[in-house]
């Protein structure tokens, strides 16, 4: 499985770090802004922006990797 873990919150932006198996996962992006993003959203309407400060190409063996297509 995997999580996510609240890094800041600054001027009304939310930022975020996944771990776990969302760490790399081809579908992080996904999850945040369907998933994650909505739920912040619909429970604090101010809040402009969700950031994902994950390092997702890092790790032993991530799904996801900068410069693959």
């Amino acid at each position: 499985g995997g999580f996510v873990e609240l890094i800041d919150v600054q001027d009304n932006r939310v930022y975020l770090q996944m771990g776990g198996g969302c760490q790399g996962c081809g579908a992080a992006d996904v999850t945040l802004k369907a998933g994650i993003e909505r739920l912040i959203r619909d429970e604090i309407p101010e809040v402009e922006e969700v950031l994902d400060t994950t390092d997702h190409g890092a790790g032993s063996n991530p799904y996801y990797s900068p410069g693959k297509a």
